[in-house]
């Protein structure tokens, strides 16, 4: 079959390698052209603007202009068409962008014009002119005589250069040249003040003919959007969006239309440059993700503004919902969609949404796989494209940020976009896909809350459960029923973000510290060349800069009041050593060193031991040695406590205090690797080291110790599949270990942190699927532990060294690294006081209290900016308390946050008040 001839059904065929990059042309040359030519920058007033985003009265122009490049004499669409000599390809390319009054093209095409009157609701009509056209003429042919049709022929405007020529010197020159000959033709002018208003076209849609499709690495034909900023003019009107397509591509319909929605407002839905062969974030589901001539979700067109925002009706309140959907624009039962927002943050939301497989072999979703619910994320956060629409095209580092993620069976990871897309709709085994049974699904989404999206739940973009769960009750040929399950969130007391993430690339070593001050610090090591370190003040980050560069890792974070350090492994070929930097308030001062002898520090650790800074130094994971740090203003030095340790091989090595003494916690894998033992503990005694414990099982891996009082309390978790343990060192002169095995985070433990604060020990691990958890326990109750609230983090690096915690004021505090090793994150949790919002309307906030004195509860509206709209304040005693609060508003919009707060007489410190977030659910 001729390509021309293609119907929609093979289009799709074609099409289902789904993730296919459409377009990886980033246009760096489109722009570079324009800054070149463009030396007095075009500001559109804001009539222009709304000519070009679109006209108030729904009318919208399309010119539509054909180019050839100069060694190309070939007929094209002058050509008699194939299938039915009486007409020509011409008249085919027409009916693809509107009515031809021609029955043969018409009744076999959804063009682009009825595409967006019935995706739009009739909110937007679309005119395309071709002046390149022969006059229009009264048909001939017997079953449509006497109807005026379109003209049969074209002009094509032969371009002065080849096609070699333009490749290198891009769109705006092949733009201006096909405007300079267009332009010479007054009868093809003469209208031009129709296409658009005010001077500017509203768009251009440029056909460049070829002989054979060109490849997605071709930045010039290869289907695009972009922007002539008013540079070159058709007629009377200047050239600002404009749609370049190669004849190849204008036969596909869903490529043309894909195209014009960029216009109309929409981003690329799929993820530029993937080449992981993955089936992508959305696909089918949207032509925006995979272009075969499909309608945009739900979402879409509230983008395009077809459809209002709360007409996807938003599901408050824990318990089960049940609705009942239609296709767009039904007025039938609950509509469309409807959406949850995540309990996580108000920028995010999940959409339940019913698509209906038509019939018609012409219909738009005709290519959907199956009529069903799927279930899709928006995140708002993400950053829009350079034309502000929400896209998928975005990266941070090795991954992509989805604004869209539709959730399918088979998922492998939060970045991956793995599974099958085509088996994303939830039906009843009638309407499964493929029309196998086999292929139903019904239910999705797990009440498990440290389940993730490779077990199926429905989760938010840093893959943390949403703990929704919906299930279809029934189906039919234009509806589905089903429910969605709403947990009670006030109960599940989840870990908050503080302020914004930090994007890197190759994050690693994270690391905390408070000053004395109230200060915290957070630290990382990026892609190995520096340490990077910011302060956080209770509402918002500080950058402190990088604190050393070269090839460095290890980092440690250390504060002896308000001074702050840092400790690091510098492993830059000839100047191998251990290092401490100082923070002046100003500028990071490079202090003492510790020459490693030609290896590296690979297991160093560093902590504050009776107000001084120790470091632990090995080389090449040998010969352990002790330093103390002699810090005199601007100048400082390290001095050598002791001799070496005898440890053979340190796996890990951490440093602490067992009373005033240092104490030292290893794995020793042996020099030759044959004498493995597993927790080694030294303490040093008169200058000495002292071997007071050691167990000859199991090689210990991830270590992490903590002075208590007098005593000391350090966990071990070793190879993958055996139990990993706590040991609590008393501190009297027997030192007396006894071991609890902690069997609570299982047995394949990546990472740890311990601490202790307030009579209670807080334990930090990350498990080998990422999940990072917080446990803690009396420190008199060692074998008691309960897990901190819900899992801290879903998607956390599975490196050592990801994790970091600490106490300040009533919040324990964690610092984790993303899987992606993209972005590092500090989450707090309250410890001790709580408060929790049960339920929240229009009219009242019933909030529930637990606390040790008196103190002022607060309720507090803010918007999605962060805007704090109203405040409600209440005094209680100390103890236990339902505290209703009347509010009496008339909305609470979609999006919108309530924070409940206990304000303390006692609370004197910048972290406080505490916050607990919720939905407006």
């Amino acid at each position: 079959m001729a390509y021309n001839e293609k119907n929609m059904e093979s289009l799709y065929l074609e099409q289902q390698t789904e993730g296919k990059n459409m377009k990886q042309a980033v246009y760096k040359k489109v722009f570079s052209l324009l800054l070149s030519v463009i030396l007095t920058l075009v500001t559109l007033t804001p009539v222009q603007i709304a000519a070009v985003s679109g006209q108030t009265d729904g009318s919208h122009k399309n010119l539509v202009v054909i180019v050839r490049f100069s060694d190309d004499s070939s007929s094209g669409y002058n050509s008699v068409y194939a299938y039915q000599p009486d007409y020509t390809y011409w008249q085919q390319f027409k009916s693809w962008f509107g009515e031809t009054n021609i029955p043969y093209f018409d009744s076999g095409t959804v063009s682009l014009a009825r595409y967006m009157r019935i995706l739009s609701n009739g909110k937007w009509n679309l005119t395309s002119y071709f002046p390149q056209s022969s006059a229009d003429y009264s048909d001939t042919v017997s079953s449509n005589a006497g109807r005026t049709v379109t003209g049969s022929s074209l002009t094509y405007i032969t371009l002065p250069h080849d096609r070699n020529y333009y490749e290198t010197s891009g769109d705006l020159q092949l733009i201006s040249d096909a405007a300079s000959i267009f332009n010479g033709h007054t009868g093809w002018t003469a209208g031009s003040a129709d296409w658009g208003t005010n001077g500017v076209l509203d768009n251009l849609e440029l056909v460049v003919q070829v002989s054979s499709e060109p490849d997605p690495s071709d930045e010039l034909l290869w289907p695009h959007k972009s922007d002539a900023s008013g540079a070159v003019s058709f007629g009377s009107m200047k050239v600002y969006e404009y749609n370049l397509v190669n004849s190849k591509a204008v036969g596909d319909l869903g490529t043309v239309k894909h195209e014009y929605l960029h216009t109309a407002g929409l981003g690329d839905l799929y993820r530029v440059g993937d080449t992981s062969g993955n089936a992508g974030p959305v696909g089918i589901w949207d032509i925006m993700g995979s272009a075969a001539g499909q309608w945009p979700l739900a979402q879409s067109l509230v983008d395009l503004g077809f459809e209002q925002p709360d007409d996807i009706k938003t599901i408050r309140g824990t318990g089960t919902h049940t609705f009942t959907l239609h296709a767009h624009y039904s007025t039938a039962g609950d509509g469309q969609a409807v959406k949850v927002y995540s309990p996580y943050s108000g920028d995010e939301y999940f959409v339940f949404e019913y698509r209906q497989k038509d019939a018609d072999l012409l219909a738009p979703d005709h290519l959907v796989p199956s009529s069903g619910l799927i279930v899709y994320r928006v995140n708002q956060s993400v950053e829009s494209d350079t034309n502000g629409h929400r896209t998928n095209r975005n990266r941070n580092g090795d991954s992509y940020a989805d604004a869209i993620y539709v959730f399918r069976p088979d998922e492998t990871g939060i970045h991956d976009s793995a599974g099958s897309l085509q088996n994303a709709a939830l039906s009843t085994s009638s309407y499964a896909y493929l029309g196998n049974a086999a292929n139903t699904r019904s239910t999705f989404g797990s009440s498990d809350m440290t389940k993730t999206i490779a077990d199926g739940a429905i989760v938010d973009s840093s893959n943390r459960n949403s703990g929704l769960t919906v299930a279809i009750t029934a189906q039919t040929d234009d509806a589905i029923t089903f429910s969605i399950s709403i947990p009670d969130y006030s109960s599940l007391s989840f870990w908050e973000q503080d302020g914004v993430s930090e994007n890197a690339q190759q994050a690693d070593c994270s690391s905390t510290a408070v000053d004395s001050d109230g200060i915290l610090y957070q630290s990382y090591v990026e892609d190995s060349t520096s340490i990077q370190v910011r302060a956080w003040n209770g509402t918002g980050w500080k950058s402190l800069g990088a604190a050393a560069t070269g090839n460095v890792g290890h980092a440690q974070l250390q504060c002896i009041g308000s001074q702050l350090y840092c400790t690091y492994s510098q492993f830059q070929t000839g100047n191998l050593c251990y290092c401490a930097a100082k923070w002046n308030g100003a500028a990071w001062i490079s202090g003492a060193s510790i020459p490693t002898d030609n290896s590296y520090a690979n297991a160093p650790s560093s902590a504050v031991i009776d107000g001084a800074l120790y470091a632990l130094v090995d080389r090449d994971n040998t010969n352990l040695t002790l330093y103390k740090l002699n810090d005199r203003n601007e100048t400082s030095s390290f001095t050598t406590v002791g001799d070496p340790l005898d440890v053979g091989y340190a796996t890990e090595a951490r440093l602490a205090s067992l009373g005033s003494e240092p104490a030292v916690v290893c794995g020793d894998a042996g020099a030759d690797f044959s004498s493995q033992t597993g927790s080694n503990l030294y303490i040093l005694e008169n200058g000495s080291w002292k071997k007071i414990y050691s167990e000859t099982i199991h090689t210990a891996r991830n270590l992490s110790a903590a002075s208590m009082g007098d005593s000391l309390i350090f966990f071990a978790a070793f190879d993958s599949g055996t139990e990993p343990a706590l040991y609590v060192v008393s501190g009297d002169s027997a030192h007396t270990v006894t071991r609890y095995p902690f069997s609570m985070a299982g047995t394949d433990i990546q990472d740890a942190d311990l601490f202790i604060s307030g009579g209670y020990a807080y334990l930090t691990t990350v498990n080998g699927g990422g999940l990072c958890t917080t446990w803690y326990a009396q420190t008199d109750a060692p074998d008691a532990w309960k897990q901190l609230g819900s899992v801290v983090m879903a998607n956390t690096g599975t490196g050592r060294e990801t994790v970091s915690s600490l106490k300040y004021g009533n919040k324990i505090y964690v610092s984790a690294i993303n899987a992606a090793q993209t972005s590092v994150i500090l989450l707090s949790h309250e410890q001790g006081d709580s408060i929790s919002i049960q339920s929240l309307n229009e009219a009242s906030a019933i909030l529930t209290v637990h606390n040790s004195e008196a103190a002022e509860v607060c309720l507090a509206i803010y918007d999605r900016t962060g805007k704090m709209i109203k405040a409600w304040m209440r005094h209680t005693d100390a103890g236990g308390d339902s505290i209703e609060l009347i509010l009496g508003i008339s909305k609470l919009p979609d999006g919108w946050i309530a924070k409940a707060f206990l304000l303390r007489q006692s609370d004197q410190s910048p972290m406080c008040p505490a916050a607990k977030r919720t939905s407006t659910e």
